[in-house]
């Protein structure tokens, strides 16, 4: 598992904590550094989610192009005996 670390300033850490309790107030029952640690983690899960999600959703509209082309492909050559 990988550990990351940031640096933040101490002039910033009032302000930063202000603007963290009053942006995420379910969180106002950790240490400041235990809500910080929380923010962020649900922040990375969030984007690791819509990352995949639309890697999914690629995937699916490339299979369905795939399909819609074949299905025009078998009707063309079934259709061919119409006259």
């Amino acid at each position: 598992m990988a550990t990351v670390q940031i640096t933040i300033p101490d002039a910033l850490v009032p302000r930063l904590a202000a603007a963290m309790d009053a942006t995420f107030p379910q969180y106002n029952g950790l240490s400041d550094a235990a809500a910080f640690k929380q923010i962020t983690s649900d922040y990375w899960r969030g984007i690791l989610s819509e990352h995949e999600q639309r890697d999914a959703e690629r995937a699916a509209q490339a299979a369905n192009a795939l399909a819609i082309k074949a299905a025009a492909e078998k009707a063309a050559t079934d259709g061919a005996g119409i006259v």
